[in-house]
């Protein structure tokens, strides 16, 4: 799907053990990440399941299968919200670089991140300074 919109440099990877998984590519001159938290396999939503008021244990296969759907449908999330991002910069809504802020990789003190971390830490710091919530209108009591 981005392959088609011009993207270059595609790439995915998979760390299991820290439940996340990558999407990064090249596209209209920024550098993208997204990182997609991925369920882990052990946790009870897929071991067991509620049978009336008993609680049953997954074989083994039963449990992998239902941890595998549950992440197919972690990717298919994330695939219709790149499509939604796409479509509203072609359709002017937004510029390409509104519509994918807290993914694009940014350098900072010489490493490189996704500017959305950056800027949840800097909303976070925003909000439990003293003052809080910012004043949306000007002149108008929070």
């Amino acid at each position: 799907m981005v392959l088609s919109e011009g993207a270059k440099q595609f790439t995915t990877s998979n760390d299991e053990d820290a439940g996340v998984a990558r999407i990064a590519f090249r596209l209209k001159n920024h550098a993208l990440l997204f990182e997609l938290q991925l369920p882990k396999r052990d946790a009870l939503e897929f071991t067991s399941y509620r049978l009336g008021s008993r609680v049953k244990t997954r074989t083994p296969d039963a449990a992998f299968k239902s941890w595998e759907q549950a992440c197919r449908a972690k990717w298919r999330a994330l695939l219709l919200t790149v499509k939604a991002k796409l479509v509203s910069v072609a359709s002017g809504v937004e510029s390409f670089e509104e519509a994918f802020l807290a993914a694009l990789v940014v350098n900072n003190e010489g490493r490189s991140q996704r500017f959305g971390n950056l800027a949840v830490k800097a909303i976070h710091d925003s909000y439990t300074r003293p003052g809080g919530l910012p004043q949306l209108i000007s002149g108008v009591p929070q």
